[in-house]
């Protein structure tokens, strides 16, 4: 009877390690791809400095992490910041170090705009009547994996870092096509590949594969039985709204005047230091992400 008990437990003991074995693979696999493009890619060196003074730029999400990092280098580079916030009380406390840092700058306009609110942003796109050149998409939310809506009935992912931009960027395109070289970013995510078979065989991100798309529910409320377990709501509504953003890119740019142009990127990959928030922690991955926003702008 011990013997069958000792038996038992070990093969409960064996499973358990090959458990924890087969989820350890993926951080494994990761680190190792990680380790490699540390030693195989070459380093970015410093940004050229770039004088934007005379131009408007419009940054979203900039109290911290990648936004913030990109209002450091357009003050740097003495762009007219323009700084719509949710948090007025950290946006001032940005507004003035980085007018300390750049005396010789113009002050930037630090301005409320909540994304999960439409009539935030039609509120700020009234309040703000001033000219726009570069307008940047990068606030935006992991969110929890259970299914939020914002107070407008929208589930939180999709508002806000899809359809607050779409409504935003609708909203200022009579400025921008005013701009002799205008430029819109959306900081997408490389998560938006979580739905790869929507695409046909050999196409770019198109032409679409509509019937999959609907088969497999994207962009519907249903996200959390999409959810990857490793990765939570990347594979959710985050991938769904980051595919959107992707997708609404190349729209617009077949729609724009010669004089703007529209952007898509994947930054970097960074770490949440809130599932619900908006920051980020990894001061190399905020730099990265901004060099590449900073071309887009150029």
């Amino acid at each position: 009877m011990a013997t069958t008990s000792s038996k038992a437990s070990a093969n409960r003991m064996a499973k358990i390690k090959a458990l924890f074995g087969c989820m350890f693979v993926p951080y494994l696999v990761a680190a190792v791809g990680v380790g490699w493009q540390a030693v195989t890619v070459p380093a970015l060196g410093e940004l050229e400095q770039v004088d934007l003074r005379g131009k408007t730029v419009i940054i979203t999400g900039s109290t911290s992490g990648l936004g913030q990092a990109q209002a450091e280098v357009m003050a740097a580079w003495n762009a007219s910041l323009v700084l719509p916030v949710r948090d007025m009380k950290k946006g001032k406390a940005l507004q003035e170090r980085l007018q300390q840092e750049n005396p010789s700058a113009p002050p930037p306009v630090v301005m409320e705009m909540d994304l999960a609110s439409l009539e935030s942003v039609r509120a700020f796109a009234d309040q703000y009547t001033g000219p726009v050149d570069v307008l940047v998409h990068n606030a935006a939310v992991l969110g929890t994996g259970e299914l939020i809506r914002t107070q407008d009935g929208f589930e939180e992912c999709s508002q806000v870092n899809y359809l607050s931009p779409f409504l935003l960027t609708s909203l200022l395109l009579p400025r921008l096509e005013q701009s002799e070289e205008a430029r819109i970013v959306h900081v997408s995510a490389k998560a938006h590949e979580r739905m790869p078979q929507i695409f046909r065989p050999g196409s770019v991100l198109g032409p679409f594969a509509w019937q999959e798309f609907r088969r497999r529910k994207v962009l519907d409320l249903e996200f959390p039985k999409r959810q990857m377990r490793m990765l939570g709501n990347l594979g959710g509504s985050y991938a769904d709204s980051k595919l959107a953003q992707v997708l609404f890119s190349q729209a617009l740019a077949r729609r724009l005047p010669a004089n703007v142009v529209t952007h898509s990127l994947h930054p970097a990959i960074v770490q949440p230091t809130a599932q619900h928030g908006r920051n980020v922690n990894s001061s190399t991955c905020c730099l990265f992400g901004a060099y590449l926003i900073s071309q887009c702008i150029l």
